[in-house]
């Protein structure tokens, strides 16, 4: 799995509400997943990666523990600080610090996007019709384009009901393609010592190195998402090479200093009214 899709597996995910963005905010943006929280939040995550050889027997296993900040929030998007530690076998290694810059869409923010309404639709969730409103965002960049389009309810949690984005070169060719589905909603969850209403968010990618199979469960009350996953790759002969779990460690919803993690107490702020 490349580290743009890791990085984005770690920090997406559905939110909630923030105050008025202004009118170059997208409808769905007061319910992105970390824009209906203050800077200063911050959770941090697990994942442990194993690698297998082609009689599926694990040749490598990685753990690494990311922290993610939101640092910033404005009409545009939001600025996230990722933090990551590594373990392998015999060693501990430190990522450098970085600065990862995302519209509403969770795009990169930093290339010309291009937005427009669709239409309105039907999608079907647990035997039910639901009214969506869909949007496409097209971002340009020397190497191509991408394509995305939201499918969005404003009364049915995760709010964000599907997502399909394509990456093209520069003559048309497709890249990769990612489309994620709430497939559950309403679902019971213990969120570390709590208990939570969350969704289960299935994502398939496929790019030229193979596919990458993810279910998720979502919190709305937890910056970012995300509180558990689980990811098969495959490549393109259809082996499975790498899979991996995360779980949520800890997190904090306003700046508590380091944050506390594993069996350190957990202090966690209570949650702003919704605007």
């Amino acid at each position: 799995m490349g580290t743009g899709v890791r990085i984005a597996l770690l920090v997406g995910a559905i939110g909630l509400v923030l105050p008025a963005l202004g009118a170059e905010a997208p409808p769905w943006a007061p319910y992105h997943p970390w824009g209906s929280f203050s800077p200063g939040v911050w959770k941090t995550v697990r994942v442990v990666t194993e690698s297998l050889d082609e009689h599926g027997r694990p040749t490598s296993i990685s753990t690494t523990e990311t922290t993610t900040t939101l640092t910033a929030r404005d009409a545009q998007g939001i600025t996230l600080l990722v933090e990551a530690v590594v373990e392998l076998v015999d060693k501990r290694l430190t990522v450098l610090p970085r600065s990862v810059r995302q519209d509403y869409f969770g795009l990169s923010a930093g290339h010309p996007l291009q937005v427009k309404f669709v239409g309105k639709t039907q999608l079907e969730l647990e035997g039910q019709r639901l009214p969506v409103q869909v949007h496409q965002a097209e971002e340009t960049t020397p190497n191509g384009r991408t394509v995305t389009k939201i499918y969005f309810s404003d009364r049915v949690p995760p709010y964000v009901l599907r997502r399909e984005t394509r990456c093209m070169d520069t003559a048309g060719n497709l890249l990769a393609e990612t489309i994620s589905s709430v497939v559950a909603v309403g679902l019971p969850w213990k969120v570390l010592s709590e208990i939570h209403q969350t969704a289960l968010l299935h994502t398939f990618h496929k790019d030229s190195k193979g596919t990458v199979e993810t279910w998720a469960i979502i919190s709305a009350e937890v910056p970012g998402g995300v509180v558990s996953q689980a990811s098969k790759e495959y490549d393109q002969s259809g082996r499975l090479v790498r899979r991996s779990n995360l779980e949520l460690v800890d997190y904090g919803l306003q700046p508590s200093g380091e944050p506390k993690r594993g069996l350190f107490p957990r202090l966690r702020a209570k949650r702003a009214q919704r605007m």
